[in-house]
């Protein structure tokens, strides 16, 4: 999932946009809110990140990988998942993120 710091002064709406744009090169129209989901990283167990979410249409099917400015989180592949699939245990995510997903 396409995601980052909100930069100071940036709405969480532009940094999505930002981050789409950088990700993955798309444009995307949000839709809304639908909640947040938190996780503590495995290299610092003295934070914790809290991560907003919304549902999107993105506006062309066109993904262009190579543009990733996250050097330790290179893109190798992508895949469109339905909400049931996501659920099963053959896709790993955080606890609170799969909670947040099978509400919807």
């Amino acid at each position: 999932m396409p995601g980052g710091k909100v930069k100071f002064g940036e709405s969480p709406y532009d940094t999505l946009h930002r981050e789409v744009i950088e990700e993955i090169g798309n444009e995307i129209e949000i839709i809304k809110p639908i909640g947040m989901w938190w996780f503590i990283p495995p290299t610092n167990q003295e934070i914790q990140v809290v991560c907003n979410t919304f549902l999107c249409k993105i506006k062309n099917s066109k993904i262009n990988l190579d543009n990733n400015p996250c050097e330790e989180d290179d893109i190798k592949e992508y895949k469109w998942l339905s909400r049931e699939d996501f659920l099963t245990e053959k896709y790993s995510a955080e606890k609170s993120l799969k909670e947040l997903i099978e509400k919807l």
